[in-house]
């Protein structure tokens, strides 16, 4: 059986299968969206241990589901998150929807109570409708924590690889701005560095010889400034951006680490806090109902007003937790919105990191201005590995001098040996072993040590020296130190200590093949003795751990114990205190009990009276004032009494918690006595072990005895084998040097040939692999082309399908509207017919135009038809009744029409714009000969005209001479006033013509008056 519970409302539904019976999570899917009315999509199931239910833990439930009977596996519960509640944008709306409606039980009649079971019955049913609210608001906090479980399943891989990146990220951003800052210094640096005349090339060489200072060349020679300076600048721009990035994603992670953490935090508070409230309700609804067995015991006169009080409280009180409830689903639903969020952020960020990380390891320009920085050292260690390589190539010579010369000596002595072994005991022989003739014994060594291409290049240790008195020199350039100071990065001490590296591994070169050398000859001496030591150390180091082994059983023992006597005494103290406790309360309740029994005895006896006195009443008026103190009395009763109940039901709690810290203690005191046994265990456990070892130990001394006598034997028989073997040895030596002669002249004949063949077979297999490569190549070449080909069929194909269709939907269109305009056609055909005639019209008037004007038709020699025009009268226009009428006219128009002779027109039409333009050619000439010509009439602006003196002596206006035109005057400057006087007739350019009256002030350089008007 599954038990599906629900986040948004703490539900459940079951479902009555396993989920081994499950296949697939679809099914599982299906069958749950069935049951909770869920949309398929929207449906996450979670399993109890916090997994997300996927079709592999699917898969593991069901194979071990598979293992034993259906009826076997115990229920099991899935958490089931609805995805519609993680993106909305309004939780209050899910949360309303899933409020729990405020279930208060039915009210209390007092008439009806008759015993204790049916005044409990209202409390009782809100108990189990507050035990029904705890079990959905559990659910709701296991589902709220299996989403932060989730989401911290998500987020702790995203924080581990992100301090992994971080850790990366920061180095190589410290790498960036070391290389930035450093770049200034090290381009200072470059020209101090001079090539060696050996690393360049012939032609500079010479040049160098000839004296000529070009051929001083530094590494600023082979290092563009200004490149570099761009590098250094898009190095900067791409640093700068890298770490806004970086920054940017730190703060985003941290920022999403600390929040969902705080809301985690907060999530656990407040289901605490709920918890505890409803945990309280229920105490306090057990407490009523306890309340309600003491007021049905006592039979007290205000058990109606009590029993109102207490239902009152109840539902005071289920009102409150049903809105603690309602508060926390609105609350849970807000928090799977912030794990939704949270979830998205963490997807979000994935792709930035690894985008920045790409962009760091690529680095961009930064190899530049790393191979910038290791310029110097590089040249210094190539100069020290020149120095460094010659001298590796003295030592393996002397070496090989030293081998030559020992093997030399040991040879001679070897066939001295022979020699003497041939005279003194084989010639002894009747007969001659042909094996045992003297073979003169050679060994030749042959080394390659790699110097031969170094013998041109003249750099010795001076060089070296050199190169370590320029770095001290560096230290005390100005410019260098400046540039340093200015970015703060001194790349000296790694140039001083790499090269001081290099010189240190140098020196050790020669003696490091001197003692590799003296281990590889010496190295079987010492293998004999390697294996007693090794169980003598072995031996030793388990005596020692034995020894530590029993002093750490010794102190364990020795802390239990002491652990064991503080737990008694302090369980004997709690005891001792606990009694004594308890006997108080004890005492103290019984003395509440007595009190409170004592009161409502007094309280009967009060009432009584009261109520006696409250009859005298009625027959004496004047004793109010005596029973207004009775009454005061009572209240004060009253209250006394409520405080004395309230006090019981303390001391009820207080024996109650005695009772739970007694419990506690109890249990304490079962966990140390398991703890004991637990520690009686180990302490067994250490005493097995410490025999066990004491039993290895014999078994090793009884082993290194043997081992020590074996080592005996195998000695006296490794001599005795080594004296055999050694015989033996040189006898198939011997018989190996003859027969390897002979092979040896076999297997070079043969090499020879096999060589040849080889070879061969070598350029017959290049030349079919180069043509079958040719071959693949074309056939790709083809299939690609043809690929290509059909390809752009297809979108041709396509395209004009496409083009068809569009072209069949237009022409579907067309033809429905053609449809529709069929009864507009014959009116479409009159207006043309119309619009005809009226062109008829106008080419006809233009025409008559055109043979009107003499000059035109002169100078074209027009000869048009003359068509008569047939207008539509009104009366033929009109509907559909005159239709045949209608119809011959419209005949005849377009007749008359079709009659025109358009090409004579148009040929008439262009002679005349041509003429046209003709004559405003002549009229531009004879204006341009006009201009320099005194014009004597129709005065325009740019014209020529002569002003001359009037009558008039005193102003002396100047008149334009004119034939038939308006007098026309001349506005003299000021300053010119005078100086024309004295001339006859001024000659002057028209720049503007103005209509004025005589006697007008603005006009007084004209010189008029009112008279010459």
């Amino acid at each position: 059986m599954i038990e599906i519970l629900e986040a948004s409302h703490g539900g459940a539904t079951t479902l009555h299968t396993q989920l081994s019976d499950y296949e697939t999570l679809d099914q599982l899917i299906t069958d749950a969206s069935v049951s909770t009315s869920i949309a398929p999509e929207n449906v996450l199931l979670f399993m109890e241990d916090g997994r997300e239910l996927k079709d592999e833990v699917l898969q593991e439930v069901y194979e071990r589901g598979g293992e034993g009977g259906q009826s076997d596996a115990p229920p099991q519960q899935l958490f089931l998150f609805n995805r519609a509640t993680f993106y909305a944008e309004s939780p209050e709306t899910w949360a309303v929807q899933y409020q729990e409606d405020l279930a208060l039980p039915p009210l209390l009649n007092l008439s009806a109570i008759s015993d204790l079971g049916q005044a409990q019955l209202p409390f009782v049913l809100a108990s189990e409708h507050l035990q029904h609210l705890i079990s959905l608001f559990y659910a709701q906090a296991r589902s709220l924590a299996i989403a932060y479980t989730s989401l911290a399943s998500h987020l702790q891989p995203l924080l581990r690889e992100f301090d992994e990146f971080q850790e990366r990220a920061k180095d190589q951003l410290d790498n960036e701005d070391r290389l930035i800052r450093s770049s200034k210094a090290d381009m200072v640096m470059l020209p101090r560095i001079v090539v060696h005349d050996a690393f360049n090339k012939k032609k500079e060489r010479r040049d160098s010889s000839d004296g000529a200072a070009e051929a001083v060349r530094t590494m600023a020679s082979y290092v563009n400034p200004v490149k570099m300076q761009q590098v250094r600048e898009s190095c900067q721009a791409s640093h700068a951006t890298h770490i806004k990035q970086f920054d940017k994603l730190a703060s985003q992670v941290g920022d999403l680490a600390l929040q969902s953490e705080a809301e985690r935090r907060a999530s656990e508070e407040r289901a605490q806090q709920v918890a505890d409230e409803l945990e309280e309700g229920v105490q306090r609804f057990q407490m009523a109902i306890s309340q309600l067995e003491v007021l049905f015991q006592n039979d007290t006169p205000s058990l109606s007003q009590d029993l109102m009080e207490l239902d009152a409280a109840m539902r005071e009180d289920l009102t409150i937790l049903t809105n603690v409830k309602n508060d926390y689903t609105l609350e849970l639903h807000i928090h799977l919105r912030q794990v939704a969020d949270f979830q998205i952020r963490i997807a979000e960020l994935v792709t930035p990191i690894q985008t920045l990380d790409v962009d760091l390891k690529s680095q961009a320009a930064f190899p530049h201005l790393q191979r910038l920085h290791l310029l110097p050292f590089a040249y210094a260690a190539t100069v020290i590995e020149v120095v460094r390589r010659k001298e590796f190539a003295l030592a393996l010579k002397a070496w090989t001098d030293r081998l030559s010369a020992t093997f030399a000596t040991f040879a001679e002595r070897e066939g001295a040996r022979r020699r003497e072994i041939r005279t003194e005991v084989t010639s002894q022989l009747p007969f001659v072993v042909g094996a045992l003739d003297e073979v003169p014994l050679k060994l030749e060594l042959s080394v390659v040590d790699g110097a031969e291409p170094l013998s041109g290049i003249a750099i010795t240790k001076a060089d070296i020296e050199g190169l370590t008195r320029w770095i001290q020199t560096l230290k005390d350039d100005g410019e260098l130190q400046a540039a340093i100071l200015d970015e703060e990065s001194d790349p000296i001490p790694f140039l001083e200590h790499g090269v001081s590296d290099l010189i240190a591994k140098m020196d050790e070169a020669s003696s490091e093949l001197d003692q590799m050398i003296e281990r590889s000859v010496l190295l079987h001496r010492s293998r004999h003795g390697h294996n007693t030591q090794d169980v003598r150390d072995r031996l030793g180091v388990l005596s020692n751990e034995n020894e530590v082994l029993r002093r750490q059983l010794a102190d364990r023992q020795n802390d239990h114990q002491t652990r064991v006597r503080h737990m008694e005494d302090t369980h004997e103290q709690r005891t001792r205190s606990l009694q004594t406790r308890q006997a108080e309360l004890q005492d103290e309740l019984v003395r509440l009990r007595t009190d409170l029994e004592e009161e409502m005895m007094a309280r009967q006896a009060l009432s009584t009276e009261l109520n006696e006195r409250a009859r005298e009443q009625e027959h004496q008026i004047d004793q109010s004032e005596v029973i207004s103190a009775l009454q005061a009395d009572l209240s004060q009763e009253k209250d006394r009494t409520t405080d004395l109940g309230v006090r019981l039901q303390e001391a009820l709690l207080d024996i109650d918690g005695l009772r739970s810290s007694e419990a506690s203690l109890q249990s304490q005191v079962q966990s140390m006595q398991d703890e004991r046994s637990k520690l009686l265990q180990t302490v067994s456990d250490a005493q097995n072990g410490s025999r066990q070892l004491e039993s290895q130990l014999a078994g090793l001394k009884a082993e290194l005895e043997a081992t020590t006598t074996q080592l005996g034997q195998a000695r006296t028989e490794r001599d005795t084998a080594l004296k055999n073997q050694s015989a033996e040895a040189e006898r198939l030596m011997r018989d190996h040097i003859a027969e390897a002669d002979g092979d040896r002249a076999v297997l070079e004949h043969q090499n020879l040939t096999l060589s040849k063949q080889v070879e061969d077979i070598r350029i017959e297999m290049e030349e079919k692999i180069t043509a079958a490569r040719n071959m693949a190549t074309r056939t790709a070449d083809g299939l690609k082309a043809e690929l290509s080909f059909t390809k752009a069929q297809l979108r041709d194909v396509q395209r004009k399908e496409t083009i068809l269709a569009d072209e069949l939907a237009i022409a579907k269109d067309a033809a429905q509207a053609m449809t529709q305009k069929d009864a507009h056609q014959a009116d479409v055909a009159r207006d043309a017919v119309a619009l005809v005639a009226k062109y008829h019209d106008t080419c006809q008037r233009i025409v008559s135009t055109i043979h009107a004007s003499s000059t035109i038709s002169a100078s074209t020699n027009l000869t048009l038809p003359k068509v008569a025009a047939v207008p539509l009268t009104p009366a033929e226009t009109d509907g559909d009744k005159d239709k045949p009428m209608r119809d011959s006219v419209l005949g005849r128009s377009l007749a008359t029409a079709t009659n025109f002779d358009l090409d004579n027109f148009a040929d008439a039409v262009n002679k005349t714009i041509s003429l046209v333009k003709k004559l405003n050619k002549s009229c531009r000439h004879y204006r341009d000969h006009a201009k320099n010509k005194i014009s004597f009439t129709a005065f325009t602006k740019g014209d020529l005209a002569l002003f001359l003196p009037t009558r008039n002596a005193t102003t002396r206006p100047w008149m334009a001479y004119n034939v038939s035109a308006p007098h026309h005057f001349l506005k003299v400057p000021g300053d010119k006033v005078e100086a024309w006087k004295k001339r006859d007739s001024i000659i002057a350019r028209i720049t503007g013509t103005e209509e004025a009256v005589a006697g007008d002030v603005s006009y007084a350089s004209h010189g008029l008056d009112q008279e010459q008007s």
